[in-house]
């Protein structure tokens, strides 16, 4: 139960507090209230002293109460910590208690200046840069702040100052490292005496009343009366001391405390960056020495100097590499220092090198005489690091002395291995690489014989963004193709050699042939490419340098088959006119010859002088077909010489040599073409007779240049969408006498001097019969012309029926 004199503690909470609640609860010291954060100022009545478990900004009277911060963390991560009397950590409430009579004691006017002066001291504090320095504010702090006489900051260590005989191996002293003022003298103690021995072992704060009457303690001088003592970190011991008996109370054992709560939060820092300092500067050291390793060209070689860094940086007295042969660990590089073992070759599966290889993992073992994996091949060693090198080997380390080797040492072995497994691969590389090389250097001079020697024209290349990029062509290239390697080599071969709009889905365009021989595919097909002298066809064999791999270089051979081609085409239409001439002869011939032979038959019998008339007509229409037969003959003959002539002169001449009746011919221009004049000549006849025939007596006929050729178009009825692909047809016919080959003969003579035809509408409804002349375009397999409105002259109104 809460005593008459009890302090009033509010406990400020928004969320259970129950190691808090617990706690204070149990104090009979203290009686509690509760209120959440927003409830504060209502309940300020009578209260001695506030607990916070969170940082709160207090309102003006809330600021006037003794107020103790109950929070997780440290005091130094707080804002502003001089708002707050005292701290109690969450994570030992027990202190709450003494914190809070210490807050409510201290709650006068010059405690009140002193916790402010050491707030304030406490950034100076904070912002230590070394323990030395830490050590150097915290007792400057101590002296001008809380005014203490004589106090020092005393640091556990194996290695006291003093030259002591009693000293014995392995003994720890607390060895005065800071003191003020430095005129006073502290004795070095070892921990097994005195107050600050047992303040280091214990942790335990304490305050002494009279320092010649307490059992522990050893005051170094006879004059120190009174003191207190408060461990600060894990090795070190903060001490004030005064020539006056009971010098020190409860109070400033607090603000001592607190002071020392903040150097020990500091000192955790320095101690953390000095050990990832210390941990960067070893990391760059092993670093800086593999700059070697990573140089080697030979494995011997990067084995050796794997160990001489392993010994020299690492500084371990024994360690070996074993790789795997034929089955077995051995050796392949050792230190060279003097040890009492002798390590042999050993199967893969054995001990601790077996585990460490299968598992792919490394081991760290404190005594490899217990140690249940490791099997030692001797009893003279204990400590053993060992870590995989791949899967090819494995890196060990041995000492005499049980656990010699810990988590930093295995660290840094497994930074190095690391570089020994990457420049061995490296090496392992290399090595493979030039044997390649070899191969290729002795493969390339062999094709490169065989290039030369290539009869055909042959270019090498290499696809450069997607684009075959020439490397070299042999003399009969340039003699084929008419450009010299200085000009074409370096350059995309398909910007020389194959024409402007070809068409990608053609199994011979030049796109679609590279990529697949980037997929690898060796590739024959015949192609149609320029020259510096025009096109030529070519049998094109292409070969990557690999079969079925994704290629990035290769071959292309061509083989000019030019002649050839001209000879098929050739005896293709002489064979085609060969089936025509049969089957006129067997067909359209011999329905007026029967006619005639029949009416003749009658006129002997009867004298009947119309069928001497019937016998005439029929003569006449063998004949009519017989000059037609004539015309398709001469029509087919290939053109073997060709002149440059102006085709729309040409046409001129053809239209007096028919009967045009009132129809109109119309220039737009010349027009340049390589042809035979004859051919060309009756080429036009056919088409004007055509335009008459269909178009009417009046019918206007017009003839032009476009950019791949020339056009014939008509105002007459045009040509039905549907008969357009069949209209050169022979024996295609919509009405006339004749044997449909006046349209057919066009087609023949154009394709006689490789060119194309097509017909489409004009822009007055009438027939355009649109010719391709140009080569280079000819591949495109469509026309490029243009055969808008503005390309035609005006033409005449059209009538009547439209054939042939």
């Amino acid at each position: 139960m809460p005593t008459k004199s009890s302090v009033k503690v509010l406990l400020v909470a928004d969320a259970p507090a129950e190691n808090v609640d617990a706690v204070l609860d149990a104090e009979e010291t203290v009686s509690v209230r509760r209120c959440g954060f927003d409830a504060v100022d209502e309940n300020l009545a009578g209260v001695d002293c506030l607990v916070l478990t969170d940082t709160f900004s207090l309102s003006g009277a809330a600021r006037e109460i003794p107020t103790v911060l109950c929070t997780h963390g440290s005091p130094t991560a707080v804002d502003s910590p001089q708002r707050y009397d005292a701290f109690a950590p969450a994570e030992t409430p027990s202190v709450l208690p003494a914190q809070i009579r210490w807050a409510t004691r201290r709650n006068d006017s010059a405690n009140r200046r002193r916790i402010a002066k050491l707030h304030g001291g406490a950034a100076t504090l904070i912002g230590a840069r070394s323990a030395a320095e830490l050590y150097e504010s915290t007792i400057d702090i101590a002296s001008r702040v809380l005014a203490f006489d004589t106090c020092y900051v005393g640091v556990v260590t194996d290695d006291p100052t003093a030259d002591r005989q009693d000293v014995a191996d392995g003994d720890e002293w607390v060895v005065p490292e800071a003191i003020c003022p430095s005129s006073a003298h502290v004795d070095e103690l070892p921990v097994s005496r005195g107050v600050a021995g047992r303040t280091y072992r214990t942790g335990e704060s304490l305050v002494i009343d009279d320092l010649h009457a307490h059992p522990v303690a050893e005051p170094s001088d006879v004059a120190y009366q009174s003191g207190l003592s408060v461990a600060l970190g894990d090795d070190a011991v903060f001490q004030a001391i005064s020539t006056q008996p009971d010098a020190f109370d409860e109070t400033d054992l607090h603000l001592a405390e607190l002071l020392v709560t903040y150097a020990t939060e500091t000192l955790s820092r320095i101690r953390s960056e000095e050990a990832l300092r210390r941990r960067r500067e070893e990391i760059a050291r092993l670093h800086e020495a593999t700059t070697d390793l990573v140089g080697c060209t030979d494995e011997d070689e990067l084995y050796r100097r794997a160990i001489e860094t392993a010994e020299n940086v690492l500084s371990f007295d024994s360690c070996y590499i074993r790789m795997v042969e034929d089955g077995e660990f051995r050796i392949r590089a050792e230190s060279d220092t003097d040890h009492e073992w002798e390590i042999q070759t050993i199967p893969v599966d054995h001990g601790l090198s077996g585990w460490t290889l299968r598992e792919s993992r490394s081991y760290l073992v404190d005594d490899a005489q217990t140690d249940a994996k490791s099997q030692p091949v001797s009893n003279n060693y204990h400590a053993v690091l060992s870590t995989p090198i791949g899967d090819a080997g494995v890196f060990q380390a041995f000492s005499a002395t049980p656990a010699a080797f810990d988590e930093r040492d295995l660290e840094f072995a497994e930074i190095l291995v690391s570089y020994v497994r990457t420049t061995r691969s490296r090496i392992r590389s290399e090595r493979t690489l030039r044997a390649r090389e070899r191969e290729l250097t002795a493969e390339r001079d062999r094709l490169s014989a065989l290039f030369e020697n290539v009869p055909d024209a042959a270019v090498a290349y290499e696809f450069v963004d997607g684009e075959p990029i020439v490397r070299r062509v042999n003399s009969a290239f340039e003699e084929i193709f008419g450009y010299d390697a200085d000009s074409i080599v370096g350059e995309n071969v398909d910007e020389y050699i194959v024409g402007e709009g070809v068409d990608g889905t053609d199994p011979s365009s030049a796109s679609r042939l590279n990529r697949q021989l980037q997929d690898g595919e060796s590739l024959r097909r015949e192609c149609r490419r320029l020259t510096a002298d025009g096109p030529r066809e070519f049998l094109l064999h292409v070969v990557p340098l690999a079969i079925g791999e994704t290629n990035v270089a290769g071959f292309a051979i061509y083989t000019d088959i030019t002649e050839r081609t001209r000879r098929e085409k050739r005896l293709a239409r002489q064979n085609e006119q060969l089936e025509e001439f049969a089957h006129i002869v067997s067909h359209d011939l011999r329905n007026p010859l029967s006619v005639a032979v029949g009416h003749l038959s009658i006129a002997r019998e009867t004298g009947a002088e119309e069928s001497l008339d019937a016998v005439e007509r029929s003569l006449g229409r063998m004949d009519d077909l017989i000059d037609d037969l004539l015309s398709l003959a001469r029509a087919g003959r290939t053109v073997e010489e060709r002149t440059p002539l102006d085709a729309a002169d040409i046409a001129m001449r053809a239209w007096g040599g028919v009967d045009t009746s009132n129809a109109t011919l119309h220039s737009d221009g010349p027009i340049a073409v390589d042809a035979d004049e004859s051919r060309l000549r009756e080429l036009f006849e056919n088409l004007f007779r055509n335009a008459v025939e269909h178009g009417g007596d009046a019918v206007s006929v017009s003839v032009g240049p476009v950019d791949d050729g020339f056009f014939v178009a008509d105002d007459g009825p045009g040509v039905d969408e549907a008969d357009r692909e069949r209209v050169f047809d022979r024996g295609f016919s919509t009405g006339g006498d004749g044997i449909g080959v006046g349209l057919h003969i066009v087609r023949t003579i154009a394709e006689a001097h490789d060119w194309s035809v097509t017909v489409c509408d004009s822009p007055e409804g009438g027939a355009c019969f649109h010719f391709v002349t140009h080569e280079a375009d000819d591949q495109s397999g469509e026309s490029g012309a243009d055969l808008s409105e503005e390309a035609f002259p005006t033409l005449g109104t059209n009538s009547g029926p439209r054939g042939e």
